[in-house]
Order: C-alpha cells, then structure tokens, then sequence
C-alpha cells in the first residue's frame, strides 16, 4: 500500500533572502534593516526563535507575507524577499534540522 504524505505548516520548511529591495514595516524597523539576513538564506518557516519571540514576530509576518498582482493575476512575495522551500518533492527534509547539517 503507499504512503501518502501531506505537507502541512509543520512539515515544510521555507527559506528567504532580503536583497536590497526590502523595505521592512514602518512599526517595525529592526526587519531587515542592516540585520544579518541581507544578502544570506535563512530559515524563515520553521523558525521557532522568531515564532516565540514578540520582537521578531512581526518580521516573520512581513516576510511571509504575499502580495496580490492584479495585472498578473497572481500573488507574489513582498518586494525584496526571495524564497525557497528546502527538499520539495522529497521527505528527507521533513521537520529536519537542516541549519545544523549545513
């Protein structure tokens, strides 16, 4: 019999990297802004520090966040943010912990 598996908001990991297009949220400032992440891929979903932390919290939001193209008719990341999900297609990164394999 096969397996079926379904990634939901606990199984998929979610990558990103700010490039210089980003332009954090007025009530938030400190997203972003001259942080470690520009420039670099970092864990975004499934990031339970920032999850926790009611500082970090609203970045998490803002990066997450998509943005509706009304000429495209398409939703698209906010400007600045790139993401990419780790192991599509595969269950080898399944809840692993891949910032401590790299």
């Amino acid at each position: 019999n096969p397996v079926v598996l379904l990634p939901g908001n606990t199984c998929s990991q979610l990558e990103a990297r700010l490039t210089d297009a980003y332009e954090p949220p007025p009530e938030s400032p400190q997203c972003g802004a001259g942080s470690n992440e520009r420039g670099r891929w970092f864990r975004l979903w499934r990031n339970a520090t920032a999850m926790d932390d009611p500082a970090v919290a609203p970045c998490l939001a803002d990066q997450l966040r998509v943005v509706y193209d009304p000429a495209a008719r398409d939703f698209r990341n906010v400007q600045g943010v790139e993401t990419r999900v780790l192991g599509y297609g595969s269950t080898a990164d399944f809840l692993a912990d891949t910032e401590a394999n790299k």
